[in-house]
């Protein structure tokens, strides 16, 4: 599963008049929610253009830290804080906090997982 967030959220509409919607340094953006009965066996933080000078990425799973601070200014790939694999028992979202000063770019978090629900489970005729 991979979860982008981009420095520009939302492109200006000129028709509309409306303005672009920039991600905010200090929000909190909820990317996804991972659902229950899965196993995360890895994350990371890819970078694929870069955010600017200073910029770093934190994600958690939930109230878990994934990667405390991802440095956004090159691209590049960053492993998580968490190593060890998580049983999902209940859906799960998965968010992202900006800091320093995003000029664009944007930054996705990729998650391994296993459903253990459909691993485990029978076929027709298995004995």
């Amino acid at each position: 599963m991979t979860l982008t967030l981009p420095a520009v959220i939302e492109a200006a509409d000129l028709r509309e008049g409306t303005p672009a919607i920039e991600a905010v340094v200090g929000e909190t953006y909820t990317l996804g929610t991972l659902p229950a009965g899965i196993i995360v066996t890895g994350v990371c933080i890819v970078v694929t253009d870069v955010m600017g000078t200073g910029v770093t990425l934190k994600s958690d799973m939930g109230s878990a830290p994934l990667v405390a601070a991802a440095d956004c200014a090159t691209v590049g790939l960053t492993m998580s804080t968490t190593t060890d694999p998580v049983l999902l028992t209940t859906a799960t979202d998965v968010t992202a906090e900006i800091t320093g000063n995003p000029t664009g770019g944007s930054v996705s978090v990729v998650i391994d997982y296993t459903d253990y629900e459909r691993a485990t489970m029978s076929y027709i005729g298995e004995q």
